[in-house]
């Protein structure tokens, strides 16, 4: 009765062999590994005599397999029943161990992957966290196989990305370095997109082309030019509002000189930084431009003389149609900054009313109706000056053509058409220019009703072929074709290389407005005369940059160093 109550109890803390006297370890109840109990703690009745022949035969293994391993033991002594037992092979004992200590899987061919313990549940949980979409690897099924295997000698995991793999932890958590690596390993699986395009060009071209904020060559020029210097709230509440105020003055300098280098090379059409002046915008830390008033009117004067058209584009916080009162409160706040910094200028009329604000609805919060119906409430509160510069786009993540044009149409809001945004948010139209077509007039008209300059953006994306929305919206380095838009409206080319998708176009296409500068050649290239690099060579201009400023740092170093030798010698 004793022994059945105790094999049959549950939760029994302390057991008691009453046959051998021999005290019994309590369980541990664990996940991770599996007991293995003792073979001296099993407990058996002395009538099933084949059960007890083969716990013996048990024993008599284990104590030979530690002879042969760990040499003879000085505490044994041979049973009777030992010297009975027939003669076992030694063999190592099954113990499960843990994941921690466990070989990991080897992800090479099928006669290199044999294990030394092949547990197909935790072969599937190491093998699952890399699964390799660019490979062609055969995989098996999971009730099959314990790894992936490659077909063929020529794999794409190397050894080092094999080790990598293998010194992770059990979770299998990837970093960001182990994602970039294999992201270059592997390729995003690409499939054809169908373009409905449509094969008129804007040919002559008569309109201004232009691009955004920054000027790559008078970035890497030896007198820099730069319009988005900018800095902390806590370099503001250390060093005083005057410091976000001078770089401000700053970033409004370079900006006249980036006017004065557009001219030069035929280019008319500029976006000015947000940045312009830092935190001018801030509810706490927010400040007039009255004291920058002549250095405004000094861009303003070089825009009339040239006819070079400006314009600004907020961030996307700025939303007017969000359900957040704080959230409307400092969007309202940061497009009076903008029409403020475009009115001190002091531009003639026609440019005054083509410098707009450009602006995205933003998200669609509680559906797309509601958000619409905030932005007509919002609108309201809107001053004049603010109304009469604010332009809507469509976006890459919600809203399409077909959601603003009414809402432009209704509020008298230009509506600015951007080819590549309509390619990854297309609505119920197709991809292209083909379905856009019809539209063209009527978005035209938003414009003409106020007397305002059209443009459009145009861009090409980073991944024209990718499969994922996220990866479509990069933009190119430069473009290679034009929209069919109007030949003399103003249009934006959003290129990561600024000015110089600008020049790209002019050499494929053989345009005069503006037509392509002189390549740029030498160490030390004269930025008033030079001013297109091949697609690529401006990892030249930045590896220039870094050795000046390295010859610059040794230069100080060995000042350093004579006035310390100096020093020295006056004090000897």
């Amino acid at each position: 009765m004793l022994l059945l109550l105790r094999g049959f109890h549950p939760y029994r803390v302390l057991s008691f062999n009453f046959l051998s006297c021999k005290r019994i370890m309590p369980r541990r109840q664990t996940t991770k590994r599996t007991r293995v109990q003792s073979y001296e703690s099993i407990s058996i009745p002395s009538s099933n005599a084949h059960i007890q022949d083969e716990v013996i035969k048990a024993k008599t293994s284990r104590h030979r397999y530690q002879a042969v391993h760990n040499g003879p033991s000085n505490n044994h002594t041979s049973s009777p029943a030992e010297e009975i037992a027939p003669t076992i092979e030694p063999a190592a004992p099954r113990l499960r161990r843990s994941r921690r200590d466990r070989k990991p899987v080897d992800y090479r061919t099928e006669s290199d992957n044999e294990t030394e313990d092949d547990d197909p549940l935790l072969s599937r949980i190491e093998t699952k966290a890399y699964p390799n979409e660019g490979s062609e690897a055969s995989v098996t099924t999971e009730s099959d196989s314990s790894a992936y295997e490659l077909d063929g000698p020529e794999t794409l995991l190397s050894k080092d990305v094999i080790k990598r793999k293998r010194s992770t932890s059990s979770t299998r958590k990837v970093s960001k370095k182990n994602l970039l690596e294999d992201s270059e390993l592997s390729e995003e699986p690409q499939a054809s997109r169908p373009i409905f395009d449509c094969p008129d060009k804007p040919l002559p071209w008569k309109g201004r082309l232009g691009y955004a904020c920054q000027n790559t060559v008078l970035r890497f020029s030896r007198e820099i030019a730069f319009c988005s210097r900018t800095c902390r709230i806590a370099t503001i509440q250390k060093e005083s509002l005057q410091f976000a105020k001078d770089l401000g003055i700053k970033n409004t300098q370079d900006l006249a000189t980036l006017v004065e280098w557009n001219h030069r090379f035929g280019i008319h059409f500029m976006r000015v930084s947000s940045d312009l002046f830092p935190f001018a915008s801030h509810g706490t830390y927010g400040y007039s431009l009255e004291f920058a008033d002549s250095y405004l009117q000094a861009v303003g004067e070089l825009a009339n003389r040239y006819n070079h058209r400006l314009s600004t584009h907020p961030g996307q916080y700025t939303q007017i149609a969000s359900p957040k009162e704080s959230v409307v409160t400092n969007a309202i706040r940061d497009l009076r900054y903008h029409e403020e910094l475009l009115s001190r200028m002091k531009l003639n009329e026609q440019l005054n009313r083509d410098a707009v604000i450009i602006l995205h609805l933003g998200g669609s919060f509680e559906g797309k109706e509601e958000t619409l119906n905030r932005f007509r409430d919002n609108y309201v509160r809107l001053p004049e000056a603010v109304k009469m510069r604010l332009v809507l786009e469509n976006d890459d993540v919600t809203w399409s053509v077909q959601d603003l044009l009414p809402l432009c149409q209704e509020l008298s809001i230009p509506l600015v058409l951007d080819w590549h945004h309509h390619n990854v948010v297309p609505g119920t139209l197709r991809e292209g220019s083909l379905d856009l077509m019809p539209l063209l007039p009527a978005i035209r008209e938003t414009w003409t009703r106020k007397g305002i300059t059209q443009k459009q953006h145009y861009s090409e994306s980073a991944y024209p072929f990718a499969i994922s929305a996220m990866k479509r919206r990069g933009h190119s380095d430069r473009v290679y074709s034009l929209p069919p838009c109007e030949p003399d409206m103003d249009l934006m080319i959003e290129a990561k290389e600024k000015e110089q998708a600008i020049f790209e176009l002019s050499r494929i296409f053989n345009l005069t407005n503006p037509s392509c500068p002189k390549e740029i050649e030498g160490p030390d290239f004269d930025v008033f005369n030079e001013g297109y690099y091949p697609p690529g060579a401006h990892r030249r201009l930045i590896a220039r940059k870094q050795r000046k400023k390295k010859s610059k740092n040794n230069k100080e170093e060995v000042k350093d160093d004579e006035e310390t030798n100096t020093k020295d010698e006056l004090v000897t």
